[in-house]
């Protein structure tokens, strides 16, 4: 897979679609197992929590200004700006991801509420 920008954002768009929120399957596919998250009240989960929910909730999510920084060849550096629309709410996100075994893994994620 190409390092751009659009490449990126399809994985992320795969970590924040309601389909995928609801069956969890593809976004277990994407995560690494030394996946972490920081949320946004500071609590940190691990892919085993991930792992053991069965959905993610209903909210519907938009990108807005979505960018990336490489890293190197096998570490990529996204950030954007999340409108969950179903609560008129507004986050900074930023994701770490990491070539694993050949395939693009979610190994960092954090979001900050945008006041």
């Amino acid at each position: 897979m190409e390092l751009t920008k659009e490449n990126f954002q399809k994985l992320d768009q795969i970590h924040l679609s309601f389909e995928n929120r609801h069956s969890m399957k593809e976004i277990i596919a994407i995560l690494s197992d030394s996946y972490i998250e920081i949320t946004q009240n500071g609590v940190i989960k691990d892919f085993s929590y991930y792992k053991s929910l069965k959905d993610l909730g209903d909210n519907t999510l938009e990108i807005i200004d979505y960018d990336i920084k490489i890293l190197d060849e096998t570490k990529v550096l996204s950030y954007y700006r999340l409108k969950n629309t179903s609560e008129n709410s507004y986050t900074m996100r930023s994701n770490i991801w990491i070539l694993e075994n050949g395939s693009w893994k979610l190994t960092f994620h954090q979001g900050t509420k945008i006041v």
